[in-house]
């Protein structure tokens, strides 16, 4: 069977971290770190995000440009937030975001650049929302003031919304790479 990322999600009922996981990976040509890297989930060149984020895709290159100022000819560790949308107890309203994410480790780097996803409620693999944007866009979206270190959704589609602040709508380049088939992979 020719089976796309969406129906292998619905089919084996992955969770929506790791179904996030897998698309940011597919969509920048990355490797995937598994749970023993406590910073980031993908490692990916500045080269092959460039590619996932073409010109042809609609993105603004000036918005790419500022995304990935300061990582030119580098590595990209992305850190991946992937959740439902609206849940049985109501909308996803926070994106939690560790000091370890943000700072690193005595042993890891931290991640550059954060891939948020907030998929449809019905489990159908569809990203309602994504954004991508630098880890300096999320020290300044997060609420310091908080035990749990989180970044508003609300704040988040705000500041999306200003092209200043370099946060890139990928949405649409998430439900794309979820429509293909695995074995063109």
């Amino acid at each position: 069977m020719d089976w796309t990322h969406r129906e292998y999600f619905r089919r084996f009922d992955l969770n929506v971290e790791q179904y996030g996981e897998i698309l940011i990976a597919q969509l920048f040509n990355g490797t995937k770190k598994g749970d023993a890297q406590p910073c980031y989930d993908i490692e990916t060149s500045d080269e092959n995000m460039r590619d996932g984020l073409q010109p042809t895709t609609g993105i603004s290159p000036i918005m790419v440009e500022k995304c990935l100022a300061g990582v030119k000819g580098g590595i990209i560790r992305i850190e991946v937030k992937s959740k439902l949308v609206r849940t049985q107890s109501g909308i996803a309203s926070v994106i939690h975001c560790s000091d370890n994410k943000i700072h690193g480790t005595k042993k890891h780097c931290a991640a550059t650049h954060f891939a948020v996803i907030l998929f449809d409620r019905e489990r159908k693999g569809v990203a309602e929302h994504a954004w991508l944007f630098s880890t300096e866009i999320a020290r300044q979206l997060r609420r310091e003031e908080t035990m749990s270190r989180y970044i508003s959704v609300a704040s988040l589609k705000v500041a999306s919304k200003n092209s200043m602040d370099a946060i890139v709508d990928i949405c649409a380049l998430v439900n794309e790479t979820a429509s293909k088939s695995l074995q063109t992979m």
